[in-house]
């Protein structure tokens, strides 16, 4: 079934991917009841923040307060710490606790930091569909949400939707994920080379569009596998410098095992073996040109 996205009360513009069931998230900037209401009659369910001042939120506060329940309450699960690779030899894995040691006497000398402004839980009250709102013919459902961050601020907004959702909580979590589409979306455009066309032709258009896509995507796909997260939102050069060889370096292999040194680092460990290691390692070094001669 394909659908149409009304803009105005004359004309509409198809939507490629828009179909019946599916959930339509936009922001506050985009919210128009009657948009929501030609949306819902073509099967298609609604997902936006509201804003400051609407009727829809003015009586959604009101009824909360009317309520003798209290808000529920979600507090966010702190990030795990990377657990270590199992197959670490046991020299990096004394320096690496060695290491944080260190950072641990450090950050108590330096004394305690200001919290950060993270989000650490939230409040949180469903309220009933209503049909307060004038210019949408449909029911609509609130979620009224005080955000509690680290530093003692406090934020309160609201969800509405068309959609009812068994749990209040996936209706927070689900909006969580605009956010972060909208960030892929944005290195797309400014940092993927997207709109560098070199023909007019529409074929070679849609060409670049689609291979800029299946290049973001397959990356994407390797950060998460290589479990290098800190990269996920990095623009295109970024992840260039941070995945690609920057100079040359030289590789030691022994017993299934390798280790990547520059110049100099390899210069410094040949000055400093021992006299047998290091007249080992010169006979190596001469049958091996003279091999290639």
């Amino acid at each position: 079934m394909k659908l149409l996205l009304w803009v105005g009360q004359a004309s509409c513009l198809p939507i490629p991917g828009l179909q019946a069931g599916r959930l339509h998230h936009y922001d506050r900037g985009l919210v128009d009841g009657a948009t929501v209401s030609r949306l819902k009659a073509l099967g298609v369910d609604s997902l936006f923040p509201l804003k400051h001042g609407m009727d829809l939120w003015t009586d959604a506060q009101a009824l909360a307060a009317l309520d003798p329940a209290p808000w529920a309450r979600h507090v966010l699960p702190k990030p795990a710490a990377p657990a270590p690779p199992p197959d670490r030899p046991e020299p990096v894995a004394r320096r690496e606790a060695a290491r944080q040691k260190t950072l641990a006497r450090q950050r108590r000398e330096a004394g305690p930091k200001p919290p950060a402004h993270t989000l650490e839980s939230i409040e949180y009250k469903w309220i009933e569909p209503s049909r307060v709102w004038e210019t949408a013919t449909v029911p609509v459902n609130v979620l009224l949400v005080r955000n509690h961050y680290a530093d003692g601020e406090t934020l309160e907004w609201a969800l509405a939707s068309t959609r009812v959702f068994a749990d209040p909580l996936e209706m927070w979590a689900t909006y969580r994920l605009r956010s972060a589409v909208e960030e892929d979306h944005r290195q797309e455009k400014c940092f993927w080379d997207m709109t560098r066309f070199r023909s007019p032709a529409f074929s070679l258009v849609v060409n670049q569009v689609l291979f800029v896509e299946l290049a973001y995507s397959l990356i994407q796909i390797f950060l998460r596998q290589a479990e290098r997260g800190d990269l996920v939102g990095a623009t295109r050069q970024r992840l260039l410098d941070a995945l690609l060889p920057q100079e040359n370096q030289i590789t030691f292999y022994t017993r299934q095992r390798f280790g990547l040194f520059a110049s100099y680092e390899y210069q410094e460990l040949l000055l400093t073996l021992p006299e047998g290691a290091r007249r080992k390692a010169l006979g190596k070094t001469r049958r091996l040109r003279r091999a290639q001669l």
